[in-house]
């Protein structure tokens, strides 16, 4: 509604998730975006998965400042400092804790409170967790986001706050050296395409990223969903994905899905994730953010399809959990080659079995202009996720 850009939407709420969901999200975090750039007509990746450090450490490079930072300088219409304003505000004020946030963090409770630091923002006042409704404020992190939007995040990766961050970082068992956290980027490609009928699928160019493009390509291109029956689809996509989708350890604990939509078509969706609750399970001593823990596993990979014919937007979806990656593309698959609306398309996919180890976010344009000034598009989140969807035309 102020002339953002559908990768500002991407920053504003991941810098958010940070303060809000920290099971999911954290500055810590790493992930992968997909990007649609509707003026030019061109969809990219941008990476930022971190692999675990030379030094074998028990903790990643923080990639999430960097990665928005990229993603803002590429695609974002907004002032940077704009973006991070409301998520400083919300971690200074503090929050009622959520009810998605609670039932993630409550398994996990005591061996977070047993780090000291954790017990100043996670604790209650009688040491106890936080529960639904109580006040989570993380002013540590507050300051740090503040810093980060008024000056950028270069001096985090660089220079005299970077050499602060490696030492506080070493405090909790880290062994990220500043040479490490100096040459980390993010990394910009193109992503794989599987073109089927009038539209084109893309998919990362990551392990599972690769696994959704190979099971899209069986059943959308070649015709294997459609020739399925109804009964017999419950078990199709995990059955066409690669061992590398079908995922279990530390990488498929985690991770929130974000998609965003402009009303000229232009897209952006992301996977963030710790790869375990919490991460590392350790504050960064005057940072209040979590580092993300190493993962046994690759985590599953947004998707988009688009009609590079009309240079039209028709689907974008994130997915985490063990079974994300057969999430997105079911999901995918019903709403594009069926028909289905997209929340039954959600419900239908949720009656396979171990379904309930995944939880997508999408938006769907069944319309030939692809933006949401026709009435035609929709978005939804999984109900299981408690996340928020929310659709509306921005025109009028």
């Amino acid at each position: 509604a102020a002339g953002g850009s559908p990768a500002d939407a991407i920053v504003a709420m991941s810098f958010a998730l940070a303060v809000t969901l920290p099971t999911q999200v954290s500055l810590g975090s790493s992930g992968i975006c997909m990007v649609y750039d509707h003026g030019a007509s061109k969809a990219e990746t941008l990476d930022f998965l971190v692999p675990p450090a030379a030094s074998g450490g028990a903790s990643l490079v923080p990639a999430l400042p960097r990665a928005m930072f990229a993603l803002h300088a590429k695609y974002g219409a907004r002032r940077w400092d704009q973006l991070l304003g409301p998520a400083e505000g919300l971690a200074r004020v503090g929050v009622p804790a959520s009810r998605s946030f609670v039932r993630q963090y409550a398994p996990v409770a005591p061996a977070l409170l047993a780090d000291p630091l954790a017990q100043r923002n996670f604790a209650r006042a009688d040491g106890a967790p936080l529960g639904e409704g109580d006040l989570l404020a993380q002013p540590e992190l507050a300051g740090i986001i503040a810093r980060m939007g008024s000056r950028g995040v270069g001096e985090f990766y660089q220079g005299d706050w970077a050499r602060e961050f490696v030492a506080a970082a070493a405090r909790i068992g880290a062994t990220i050296g500043e040479q490490e956290l100096r040459a980390y980027v993010p990394a910009w490609s193109n992503p794989a395409a599987v073109k089927f009928g009038n539209d084109t699928a893309f998919f990362a160019a990551t392990p599972a990223g690769q696994a959704e493009q190979a099971a899209w390509t069986r059943l959308a291109r070649d015709g294997a969903w459609a020739e399925a029956s109804a009964q017999s689809r419950a078990g199709l996509v995990a059955a066409a994905l690669p061992a590398a989708a079908n995922q279990s350890g530390a990488a498929a604990e985690t991770g929130t899905g974000l998609v965003a939509v402009g009303n000229d078509g232009s897209a952006a969706t992301c996977l963030l994730t710790l790869n375990r609750p919490f991460g590392t399970g350790r504050v960064v001593p005057g940072f209040g953010m979590f580092l993300a823990a190493p993962a046994s596993a690759p985590g599953p990979a947004p998707m988009l399809v688009l009609n590079l014919n009309s240079n039209n937007f028709h689907f974008a979806a994130a997915a985490g959990g063990a079974a994300g990656s057969a999430a997105t593309v079911e999901v995918g698959l019903r709403a594009q080659l069926d028909g289905t609306p997209l929340r039954d398309a959600i419900a239908d996919m949720h009656r396979g079995a171990g379904r309930e180890a995944s939880s997508v976010n999408a938006a769907h344009c069944a319309s030939p202009g692809g933006n949401f000034e026709s009435g035609l598009c929709s978005v939804a989140t999984d109900p299981k996720g408690a996340g928020l969807a929310l659709a509306t035309d921005l025109v009028k």
